[in-house]
C-alpha cells in the first residue's frame, strides 16, 4: 500500500510540473493533506500514509507540505474551503482527503463543479466516486486479505 501511495503522489506531483519543460517558470508545487480526526498515532493505516508522504516529502523539498489533523468536520471544512477559495498563484496544488469520510465534504462543494480552478486537483482516498465529482480517487478492496487474515 505505501509503495502505491508513494508511486501515485510522486506521479501525480511530477505530472503538475509541465510547465517548467516548456520553460515558464512555475512556482514551487504545493501539497495539502488532511487526515481524519484522531486518525494518527495508533501505528495503523493513517501513520503510514504519513510515513509514505513524508517520504515524498524528502525527494521533493521543494514542494510545499501542509499535513492538518482537524479536531472536528468543521474544522476540516474549513480547511477546505479555504484552499478552494485561495489564489494557485501559478504553482500546482493538490489537495488529499486520506479517508472516504471526507466524501460528503467533497461533494458539497463539488458538486456543481465540472473543473476545479486551474492548477488544482483533489485526491480522495478509498472512493469510488460515486458522484462523478472532479476529482482523482482509488478504492483498494482489502476483503480477501482481512478474510485470509481472520481465517
Amino acid at each position: 500500500m505505501k509503495k502505491y501511495l508513494l508511486l501515485t503522489l510522486t506521479l501525480f506531483l511530477l505530472s503538475c510540473n509541465d510547465k517548467e519543460e516548456q520553460g515558464v517558470e512555475t512556482s514551487n508545487a504545493q501539497l495539502v493533506v488532511l487526515f481524519s480526526p484522531y486518525g494518527l498515532g495508533d501505528m495503523g493505516y493513517y501513520d503510514k500514509i504519513l510515513q509514505g508522504l513524508q517520504s515524498v516529502r524528502k525527494e521533493r523539498e521543494e514542494m510545499e507540505s501542509f499535513f492538518y489533523t482537524p479536531e472536528s468536520l468543521e474544522e476540516a471544512e474549513r480547511i477546505f474551503s479555504d484552499w478552494l477559495s485561495a489564489e494557485a498563484n501559478g504553482k500546482p496544488s493538490l489537495f488529499v482527503f486520506t479517508t472516504h469520510d471526507y466524501e460528503e465534504l467533497a461533494y458539497k462543494y463539488l458538486k456543481d463543479t465540472h473543473r476545479l480552478p486551474e492548477g488544482k486537483s483533489v485526491l480522495l482516498f478509498e472512493s469510488s466516486n460515486p458522484d462523478e465529482l472532479p476529482l482523482h480517487h482509488f478504492q483498494i478492496s482489502m476483503y480477501g486479505a482481512s478474510y485470509l487474515a481472520g481465517v
